[in-house]
């Protein structure tokens, strides 16, 4: 059983968490404390974790690897992001990731190495701004989500667009095809 909760440790919000055997009541891991995260995923395979930017075993809450700076084999380009969410792609075979820059100002949405953390793409998501979650779709357009003033957007074929801009066809409604709804 995968328990978490909010707690202080002195003057500091933290995150709680542990792992406990229903059966026995005795506990699997240790405790975790750290700065509250809501960002949390299970693996499809149930053997993993995503927490804010880390990959934890599920059992043991051991870090397996945290996004962070630029290794030596990735381009100068690929500037460490501040992680917004992270999510198991649909096959478990590597991580998405929604980030920002440090301004909040450019949104991308990487795709990371299942076993080291390891950026292997890196998508500018132009136009989109303050993004805060996503749902990957299975014609692998997304669903973002943006404050609550700005509302959720599609992201599809490399632009966002409020929901009923787009067609069933992916076709705007006054481009030349009728609105299909």
């Amino acid at each position: 059983l995968f328990v978490t909760y909010g707690d202080y440790r002195g003057d500091a919000a933290v995150d709680i968490a542990r792992v406990w055997d229903l059966v026995t009541g005795r506990a699997l891991s240790e405790e975790v404390a750290e700065p509250p995260c809501d960002a949390i995923e299970f693996a499809p395979d149930g053997h993993t974790l995503l927490k804010c930017g880390t990959l934890l075993d599920a059992t043991s809450l051991r870090a397996l690897w945290t996004y962070g700076p630029a290794s030596a084999a990735q381009p100068d380009s690929a500037t460490p992001l501040d992680i917004l969410w992270m999510h198991f792609a649909a096959d478990g075979s590597a991580v998405l990731a929604l980030a920002s820059n440090d301004s909040g100002d450019n949104t991308y949405l990487l795709r990371l190495d299942i076993g080291s953390g390891a950026e292997r793409e890196r998508r500018l998501l132009p136009g989109l701004h303050h993004a805060e979650n996503f749902a990957m779709l299975p014609d692998h357009s997304m669903i973002v989500e943006r404050p609550d003033a700005e509302g959720p957007v599609i992201w599809r074929d490399g632009r966002s667009a409020g929901f009923g801009d787009f067609t069933h066809r992916g076709v705007r409604a006054g481009e030349g095809e009728e609105h299909e709804g």
